[in-house]
């Protein structure tokens, strides 16, 4: 393997190993990884129409229709009309769904606080800024080969 790829095989198996993280909180509480992206969303506070989740965390359409009903049911979030767009509804948190997340999401939050914290005393703002760059770059040149 030459340096570049082997840079890029290092890279890309700690991308799968913080996914599998993210998989492996999830299954502990009883979530699915597409669960656990979709109420990570909502706890930012930024109003979010199932389009626009879907496109951002890539959780595919059919997936997220299924968790939306869900939470709807289970009175963890409401479907609001958008003020932009009266076709497509925000996803608004209600008092169970913030109560939910608190529970599901906070000691999750706390683990990444600490391994944030560590990454940061070692590397400052390097990581993020260089994890930016990949996503967006890798995004793409995803697009140019889907339009070959």
């Amino acid at each position: 393997m030459d340096d570049k790829r082997l840079q890029s095989w290092k890279f890309s198996t700690l991308l799968f190993r913080i996914d599998g993280l993210y998989d492996q909180w999830a299954k502990r509480t009883g979530e699915t990884g597409n669960t656990l992206a979709f109420f990570y969303a909502l706890e930012s506070g930024r109003p979010y129409t199932q389009k626009q989740l879907s496109e951002e965390f890539l959780i595919p359409k059919q997936t997220l229709n299924s968790i939306v009903k869900d939470c709807v049911a289970k009175g963890y979030i409401r479907l609001t009309p958008s003020p932009e767009n009266h076709r497509e509804k925000l996803l608004c948190l209600t008092e169970a769904g913030q109560e939910y997340i608190d529970r599901f999401l906070a000691p999750l939050l706390a683990i990444e606080q600490y391994a944030v914290g560590q990454m940061e005393q070692a590397c400052g703002d390097a990581v993020m800024k260089g994890l930016e760059i990949f996503c967006d770059a890798f995004r793409q040149q995803m697009d140019k080969e889907d339009a070959k």
